[in-house]
């Protein structure tokens, strides 16, 4: 069967469990985002939110235009899609979120409470990464540029690097993707959103966090910290395609399987058979009238 969509989804929802998600994703007139700090909040509550639309989580856009929407309507951007792109500019922040280019690969911002995971399931040490061959020597070579030059754009880390041209802006890519799978590296900063720039300001992120997330973050193995992420996920959308969730974090389908298995088996989510099992979080339970 296809995935279902979050506009599928929604639409099959018992009505008890459809209001407390629309609530949770502000997906109504009266619960739109009005503003910077609602958007802050909204994240804190979520714990884990898209930029944009196209993936399951709740969504800052939608949330500030009160319905499920999509990034274009007639060929022409969405005004939900230019707000939110400006208060993102404002919103990283040491004290509350992380921004970065997380699952799936979108645009996402992470409440505090689950940095420590974040950075248990990477090599956040550039140096260490290098030795254990967890990066390339391209990759490498980025991550020194920003520890010896401080916070840099991506345009100016490209070409200061020579990375110049298509083939050289492929390389680029892949070298900073690299970093960022490891958690080496996070942007702290966006800029003007143009066509094949990168937006970005990058900074090293054990220079970036405070020190104690580190700390909390050794005592994690990779295996919790890709169980906690995971949940989180699930709680954050509070019911998803089953099927969704194996093509959220680039894992393999065995791994992704084994701990949605491990979440299942002591009950911190639960699953909804049908013909496109659903995962939900504990909190929907009881708006769920079949489990």
């Amino acid at each position: 069967m296809p995935i279902l969509s979050k506009t599928e989804l929604f639409k099959i929802l018992p009505s008890e469990a459809h209001d407390v998600v629309f609530k949770a994703h502000r997906l109504n007139e009266l619960r739109r985002l009005q503003g910077r700090e609602q958007t802050q909040s909204f994240i804190d509550d979520r714990g884990i939110v898209s930029l944009f639309t196209g993936t399951e989580l709740p969504s800052i856009q939608e949330a500030i235009e009160g319905t499920l929407a999509s990034d274009t309507h007639d060929g022409i951007i969405k005004s939900g899609f230019g707000i939110a792109w400006i208060w993102a500019q404002d919103l990283p922040d040491q004290s509350r979120c992380m921004y970065c280019l997380f699952l799936r690969e979108k645009a996402t911002f992470i409440a505090r409470r689950h940095w420590a995971s974040l950075i248990a399931m990477g090599s956040p040490d550039h140096h260490q990464a290098r030795k254990a061959k967890h990066i390339s020597a391209i990759a490498y070579q980025l991550a020194n540029y920003i520890e010896t030059q401080g916070p840099t754009s991506g345009d100016l880390l490209r070409k200061a690097l020579g990375h110049t041209g298509r083939a050289g802006d492929q390389t680029f890519r892949r070298a900073r993707r690299e970093l960022e799978k490891q958690w080496i590296i996070v942007p702290i900063g966006i800029g003007e959103h143009r066509r094949g720039a990168d937006p970005h300001t990058w900074e090293l992120t054990g220079r970036w966090l405070p020190p104690h997330i580190l700390e909390e973050a050794l005592a994690l193995s990779r295996q919790e910290a890709m169980a906690n992420i995971l949940l989180a996920g699930i709680d954050a959308t509070l019911a998803v395609d089953e099927q969704a969730v194996f093509r959220w974090f680039g894992w393999t389908r065995s791994i992704t399987g084994r701990l949605v298995k491990g979440l299942l088996e002591r009950e911190a989510c639960f699953r909804v058979d049908g013909s496109n099992p659903i995962l939900i979080s504990q909190t929907l339970v009881d708006a769920w009238p079949r489990v």
